[in-house]
C-alpha cells in the first residue's frame, strides 16, 4: 500500500465539488424555518448571560441541527444493521482504509453541516460566537474533509461522525424549547424530559461507548504508523 502526499488544496477541492450542493440544501432549510419564525417572533430575544440572542435564529439553528444529527444517526445505524460497516471491519488495514459508499454520503454532508456550522456560529448567532465553538465547528469540518478521499476511517466514521449523535438529538431539542418557555408554559415539561434523556445518553454514548471505539482506532493508527503502512501520517496524526 504506497504512501500518499495530498496537500489540503486537493482534499478541500475534492470534498467542495461534492459538499456545494448538500449545503445549500442545508441553507434553504434554516431559511425555509427562519423566515416564518421571523415572521411570527420579530423582535423577541432572549438573553444569556450578557449577550441577547433572537428566538427565531435559535430556534431555528437548533431545528436545523436536530435534523441533521436525526439524518447522520439514520446512515450510520443502517450501515451497521444492513452490514456496510461490517465490511470493512476484518483487519485494521480495512477499518482504516477501507471505502465505504455510504460513509462518503455522511462525509460530504458533514463537510456541508459544519460549514454552514461555521458560518452561523460566527456570524448569526452571538451566544454561539466563542473560539470553542468555531473551533469545533472548523476541525469537524477538516476531518470529514480529510475522510472523504483518498477513503479514511470510514469504519469508525459510522460512530464518531454517525451513532454517537444520538446523544444530541434531545440536546437539540432541549436547545430548540429553552427559549419558548418565556411563553409557552407548553415547553416545559418535555424541555425537562429532554433534559434527562440527554444525560442518560451522553453517558452511555461518549463516557461508556466512546473511550472503547476510540482505543480501537487508536490501536489501529499505532500499529499503521509502527508497521509503516499508513497511506499518510499526517492525516492520522491529525485524527490523533
Amino acid at each position: 500500500m504506497a504512501a500518499t502526499t495530498s496537500t489540503m488544496s486537493e482534499y478541500l477541492s475534492v470534498i467542495g465539488d461534492a459538499a456545494w450542493r448538500p449545503l445549500l440544501v442545508v441553507c434553504a432549510t434554516h431559511l425555509a424555518l427562519y423566515l416564518p419564525l421571523r415572521r411570527m417572533w420579530h423582535g423577541w430575544v432572549v438573553r444569556t448571560g450578557s449577550v441577547q440572542g433572537s428566538v427565531p435564529d435559535l430556534v431555528a439553528y437548533n431545528t436545523v441541527v436536530l435534523l441533521f444529527d436525526a439524518y447522520a444517526c439514520y446512515m450510520a445505524l443502517t450501515a451497521y444493521a444492513n452490514g456496510d460497516a461490517a465490511a470493512i471491519s476484518s483487519s485494521a488495514r480495512e477499518r482504516l482504509y477501507g471505502s465505504s459508499d455510504s460513509f462518503s454520503q455522511l462525509c460530504i454532508a458533514t463537510a456541508a453541516f459544519e460549514a454552514y456550522n461555521t458560518v452561523v456560529c460566527s456570524l448569526l448567532i452571538p451566544e454561539l460566537r466563542t473560539v470553542a465553538f468555531v473551533t469545533h465547528h472548523i476541525m469537524t469540518f477538516l476531518l470529514a474533509t480529510l475522510s472523504f478521499s483518498p477513503a479514511y476511517c470510514h469504519y469508525y466514521g459510522f460512530f464518531f461522525f454517525g451513532a454517537s449523535q444520538i446523544s444530541s438529538l434531545p440536546l437539540c431539542a432541549f436547545n430548540a424549547l429553552a427559549p419558548l418557555r418565556e411563553r409557552y408554559n407548553w415547553a416545559h415539561a418535555p424541555h425537562d424530559a429532554l433534559r434527562a434523556a440527554f444525560a442518560v445518553l451522553f453517558i452511555l454514548c461518549r463516557v461508556v461507548v466512546w473511550p472503547i471505539i476510540s482505543f480501537g482506532f487508536w490501536r489501529d493508527s499505532l500499529a499503521a504508523i509502527s508497521e509503516a503502512w499508513a497511506l499518510d501520517v499526517r492525516v492520522i496524526a491529525v485524527f490523533m
